[in-house]
């Protein structure tokens, strides 16, 4: 068997990302009760703006899965798309399409507000069908617990036509990434200045700004220089300074998330993600390191972090009435508000993932060609940075 891949502080990076998104979820979901949450503020100052967070993710994705198919094409001189597409199936689509269906039939029932056979008018059986075909983007739609799902189906539409493209232009990857952050941003560009003249482009607008394909292309690139080893330019993201430009600028982008990029520009700050990420993961003499045990064990649970938080903050919401809570403007109602919803996110994602995931997990070994480890448990192969510092060479 093929020695695995793995990555140090990868599974920290997915774990921190996906709790910004659920503190940032906690603020917003009490703001849609009618209350103010100011002491929320300051803990998010700990913490990625949601969207920024989603960005992180994205970039993530595009990191380590063209890092993955630039080794299974080393090794065996081609991409298995249908092997690829399986093992993503088998990650995806069961706590997807779980998700999908808690939030248009089991909390309507649960709450009593629908049932299931009345779905409510044809516009929401028209949003549960873009739902299913991993299109839940397309529909604008804001039904709050399964809201955050856009981002699963853009991963999906990214991870459909990804194997193919890096197979098709295996010799022109970098020309590849280029072209896709070029197009979005033209496309996108043109749509936002046509606005004036036809009402029309703003959903066009709004519908490519949730496509981060050029998000994930950053990544890619990222995936590209480690995988190749271009030490010149290398030598620059991993230098000190570099790292402290980089630590600076993350720090700014916290405090001031909400003037530091408009909403639209997602393109500076993946650049700073990747940079971030190739010194975590790639880089020997990373001034940050994020490899514990427990981070390791978090990040194996980061996906259902993500796709729970919502509907544990909604119905944990509900209750807080009859705990006596509910003045949202209070240090005790801000401590148990994220406390609760932390907690019990971590308990369910950490059932989900052992009772609910694992089964398909271990199905998903059946079509593994380079298996990327998520913990290291065996050996694994180093990265290019660790196999130069090895044979003496300066990353």
């Amino acid at each position: 068997m093929s020695r695995s891949i793995y990555f140090p502080g990868l599974n920290a990076l997915r774990f921190y990302a996906a709790l910004s998104v659920l503190v940032s979820h906690v603020g917003q979901y009490v703001a849609l009760t009618g209350q103010t949450m100011p002491l929320q503020e300051r803990i998010k100052l700990l913490f990625l703006r949601d969207s920024h967070a989603v960005t992180l993710f994205f970039v993530l994705s595009g990191f380590l899965i063209t890092y993955l198919l630039f080794v299974e094409q080393q090794r065996s001189g081609t991409i298995a798309v249908k092997k690829f597409y399986a093992r993503r199936i088998l990650r995806i689509w069961p706590l997807y399409y779980l998700l999908t269906f808690i939030g248009f039939f089991g909390l309507p029932l649960l709450l009593g507000a629908a049932s299931p056979i009345t779905l409510a008018d044809a516009n929401h059986r028209l949003h549960f069908a873009f739902f299913l075909l991993f299109l839940p983007h397309a529909t604008f739609f804001s039904l709050l617990p399964v809201a955050h799902l856009w981002s699963i189906g853009v991963e999906e539409q990214f991870y459909l036509i990804w194997p193919l493209l890096m197979r098709r232009f295996a010799r022109h990857s970098l020309k590849l990434f280029a072209a896709i952050i070029m197009i979005k941003l033209i496309l996108s560009e043109f749509a936002r200045l046509m606005i004036p003249f036809d009402p029309i482009y703003d959903n066009i607008f709004r519908l490519l700004l949730t496509i981060r394909f050029e998000c994930m292309a950053i990544g890619a690139l990222g995936a590209y220089l480690v995988f190749h080893q271009r030490e010149p330019i290398l030598k620059i993201i991993y230098h000190p300074i570099t790292q402290i430009v980089t630590l600076g600028l993350l720090a700014l982008n916290i405090v001031f998330s909400e003037i530091t990029y408009p909403n639209y520009d997602f393109l500076p700050l993946s650049v700073i993600y990747i940079v971030f990420t190739m010194n975590v993961a790639c880089n020997p003499n990373s001034f940050i390191k994020l490899e514990f045990p427990l981070l390791n064990q978090l990040g194996k649970i980061s996906y259902g972090i993500y796709m729970y938080h919502p509907v544990i903050i909604y119905l944990m919401l509900g209750f807080f009435p009859l705990l006596g809570l509910s003045d949202a403007t209070t240090l005790s109602y801000t401590l148990v508000a994220n406390g609760l919803a932390i907690g019990l996110t971590l308990g369910i994602a950490a059932l989900s993932y052992r009772l609910f995931e694992k089964p398909f997990l271990r199905l998903k070994d059946r079509f593994t060609v380079v298996r990327s480890q998520v913990a290291p448990d065996d050996a694994p192969q180093p990265t290019p940075a660790e196999a130069a510092l090895k044979a003496g060479q300066t990353p």
